[in-house]
């Protein structure tokens, strides 16, 4: 296959790419009854219902192509492919005047739409919020309002005794967790609560991807202290726990379409990030980050929700394997080879993970692969922690 030529020939814009093998007769009528019977298709999850098989990924891709020149103005006569001189031609002829981008999909309607009527936190929520921000507050205010909320109480108590903390004796009283988590600590924790108990009220209970999220948030927790991250202790559980945020919006919205995406993409070995931001318009970590920002989330935990799919977006000095990366401090507690950045991270798990998080060598292979997908998003969300942090600063 040739490179890409582009060619501007006023008022039109090409984009050509020439394959050195002939197209025969057959597969370019293939090819054109699949682009005329895309027309029809008004959006990706339509696409979805109707087409998707095991043949090819059952012309999805001309699918994905025909959606995309609607998007940018243009109909299914700006592409054409044809045998020219022993070798196969495609073309998109992009008229200047035609470069005007499509309003956006009916189901990024409904995510922006659903964006704008989530509920703000409940009163005493926002009581607790304004209370650790003022620096005259006296303790005991903080540590009546959080007794007010059996279920806020509980969760704080749950989270300085779990074995991600690090306390080696138990915990029993509000007052005693509030010192042991700061006030920052607190603020974080109160926010994730805020979160958690809305979502869960208004989208149900999304058990498996809930509990998805709180294994990352304890595996993050305990990685950050077993290496010192002392930086990012205050952040690093909320960051974990709301890192899929917008997932719960977007999936509430449209889950066979989501659950279909998720599986062609893993078929596929394509990120089904990308499937999303071309379905919707964007992916649902920027959702996730966009539903932050609505709530005022310490900026550097809205920030590693928005880049928790995207590793490249961590100065190397944070992921990479020098002295102070983390792939450099896993690596020589664990050996070479097992860092926590990307598909490596399979080969590291079983050294972080001690017994008293249910995970042995006897574990069900589906548990490992869960034990194994929290453990990178871990490793990803300190990654950004970190990130997070430098910019902020």
């Amino acid at each position: 296959m040739s490179g890409l030529p582009l060619q501007w020939t006023r008022p039109t814009f090409y984009i050509t790419i020439t394959n050195n093998v002939h197209i025969s007769p057959a597969e370019e009528e293939r090819i054109n009854e699949r682009l005329n019977r895309s027309q029809g298709f008004s959006s990706v999850e339509e696409a979805f219902q109707t087409v998707l098989d095991s043949s090819e990924g059952a012309g999805l891709g001309i699918v994905m192509l025909v959606l995309m020149l609607r998007k940018i103005g243009l109909d299914r006569k700006a592409f054409s492919i044809q045998g020219f001189n022993g070798a196969t031609v495609a073309r998109v002829s992009i008229p200047r005047h035609d470069l005007v981008v499509q309003h956006l999909s009916d189901l990024t309607g409904r995510i922006r739409k659903e964006l704008q009527q989530i509920p703000q936190f409940p009163e005493h929520i926002l009581t607790l919020q304004r209370l650790i921000e003022d620096p005259e507050v006296a303790f005991n205010r903080i540590e009546h309002t959080i007794s007010m909320d059996p279920g806020l109480a509980a969760e704080l108590l749950r989270m300085v005794n779990s074995a991600a903390f690090g306390i080696h004796r138990r915990v029993k009283t509000i007052s005693e967790a509030i010192s042991l988590m700061g006030l920052k600590g607190i603020r974080d924790l109160i926010t994730a609560y805020g979160t958690v108990k809305i979502m869960v009220e208004r989208y149900g209970e999304m058990e498996e991807l809930w509990n998805h999220c709180y294994r990352v948030a304890v595996y993050a927790s305990s990685i950050a202290r077993r290496y010192s991250l002392r930086k990012i202790y205050e952040i690093v559980y909320s960051s974990s726990l709301l890192h899929d945020l917008g997932r719960v919006l977007v999936d509430f919205l449209s889950p066979e379409f989501f659950d279909k995406l998720r599986r062609f993409s893993t078929e596929k070995k394509i990120p089904p990030e990308e499937f999303e931001c071309f379905a919707i318009g964007t992916h649902h970590a920027e959702v996730g980050a966009l539903m932050a920002e609505g709530w005022e989330y310490p900026e550097a935990i809205t920030e590693t929700i928005r880049h928790h799919h995207t590793p490249d977006a961590c100065p190397e000095e944070i992921h990479g394997s020098g002295p102070d990366g983390l792939s450099g401090k896993l690596s020589r507690r664990s050996g070479p080879g097992k860092s926590l950045r990307g598909p490596a991270v399979s080969g590291g798990y079983e050294s972080i993970l001690p017994a008293q998080y249910g995970f042995t060598a006897g574990t069900a292979a589906e548990t490992q692969g869960g034990v194994r997908r929290a453990v990178k998003s871990a490793g990803l969300i300190i990654q950004h922690c970190q990130s997070a942090l430098l910019r902020v600063d």
